[in-house]
């Protein structure tokens, strides 16, 4: 399944048990959509992580992915 990154960003939610978690989403767009027509799928990852850190990494991710779609796309032809 080959899937494309669209954002990532730093969420907050609360689980089954009232708990707030802090965590790092990563939203990639799917080739073909589920059978329910969803066309993303979310990963949160990170939650054990201190605050500056959980900013760090989505800085080094953001960076990292501009440097990987600009390595990969070649210039459009207009």
């Amino acid at each position: 399944e080959n899937s494309q990154i669209k954002e990532v960003y730093i969420t907050a939610y609360r689980d089954a048990q009232g708990r707030y978690h802090r965590g790092i989403a990563i939203t990639t767009q799917v080739e073909r959509p589920s059978p329910f027509g969803q066309k993303s799928q979310t990963y949160i990852f990170g939650e054990q992580l201190p605050e500056a850190e959980l900013n760090w990494l989505v800085e080094e991710i953001r960076a990292w992915l501009d440097v990987k779609s600009s390595d990969s796309s070649p210039s459009p032809e207009v």
